[in-house]
């Protein structure tokens, strides 16, 4: 997805400096550095929200075990 929208920022706003007349291995040598800057950064960002994520399940599951097991509400060995 983050190749997708550099791919597509980099067709729209073109960012080649210089005074030469920009060729085609210019333009396509940009789009290929801006698609793999959004790649990774949309990677780091998905990795980050799936690591909080991850956290905050895996504390909240392992609070609500802690407290059901250790204050006796609901105990797995006599449910019936």
């Amino acid at each position: 997805m983050g190749a997708a929208f550099g791919l597509f920022t980099a067709g729209i706003d073109p960012n080649i400096t210089g005074t030469e007349t920009p060729t085609v291995k210019l333009v396509a040598k940009e789009m290929k550095v801006r698609t793999v800057s959004y790649a990774k950064n949309f990677a780091v960002l998905g990795a980050m929200f799936a690591g909080t994520e991850c956290l905050i399940e895996s504390v909240s599951v392992h609070l609500a075990a802690t407290l059901l097991l250790h204050h006796k509400i609901i105990s797995p060995l006599n449910c019936y």
